[in-house]
């Protein structure tokens, strides 16, 4: 079980500060292209992690793939790996991480930012999305007003990919409202903890007492159905 007292409470359920782009249609979109995987590996006994890892074992700490993999066009990595206790929930097979990418108006090479991790049980379904905080992953770290934007620019809409990659944009782009709850509520939290002094954030993002600052467990099954009125997986 992940030790309780790595989590800073995350504050959910607050009006968004930011208007999003996405469409009902887009997310409408989104819907059916993840149907439409699992019915992909349905008919090949498969699931996303299956998909993944092909029959490799996996590893404490190690990355999957390793480097991560490319989605839409490059704008997104991703990679899965698992922890050893406390860093695992009792109901989790292991965790992708989402990065976008953070273009540089310079000749320099590209940054990272972490968006969020989506935990996945032992059947293959994913079952939790989380927000992190800076020392977990060490990426490029991007404050949500900034990020945001970035995040939504991402459509389901890249065919050419595999089912893998599609499946991962797809979901990114199902559960963009609530990523985006996440990232202000992780942004919140920072600030509560830090108070008047805000020289104190760069001691907060290294502090390893502080490690999921915002987490929403859903299940994926009753979300689609409830909210796009479509069957089940």
């Amino acid at each position: 079980m992940l030790d309780q007292s790595l989590f800073s409470e995350p504050v959910l359920n607050k009006p968004l500060q930011y208007e999003m782009s996405t469409t009902p249609n887009e997310t409408q979109y989104a819907v059916k292209n993840l149907l439409n995987c699992y019915q992909y590996w349905s008919e090949q006994q498969s699931n996303p992690v299956l998909d993944l890892l092909d029959n490799k074992p996996l590893t404490i700490n190690e990355k999957y793939p390793d480097p991560a993999l490319k989605c839409h066009s490059d704008m997104l990595r991703v990679f899965y790996h698992y922890h050893e206790q406390p860093f695992q929930y009792a109901d989790e097979h292991g965790h992708f991480h989402y990065f976008i990418k953070i273009e540089k108006t310079d000749c320099s090479e590209n940054e990272w930012s972490h968006l969020a991790g989506l935990c996945i049980n032992s059947l293959g379904q994913p079952i939790r999305w989380f927000t992190t905080n800076h020392w977990v992953t060490a990426a490029r770290w991007i404050n949500s007003e900034e990020l945001i934007p970035k995040l939504d620019l991402i459509e389901s809409d890249n065919h050419s990919e595999s089912p893998l990659q599609q499946w991962l944009v797809s979901i990114l782009v199902i559960f963009k409202k609530l990523i985006i709850e996440l990232l202000i509520a992780r942004d919140k939290k920072l600030t509560q903890l830090m108070g008047a002094d805000e020289h104190l954030l760069k001691d907060l993002l290294k502090n390893r007492q502080h490690y999921i600052l915002g987490e929403q467990v859903f299940d994926l099954h009753t979300y689609i159905s409830s909210c796009h009125d479509l069957d089940c997986i």
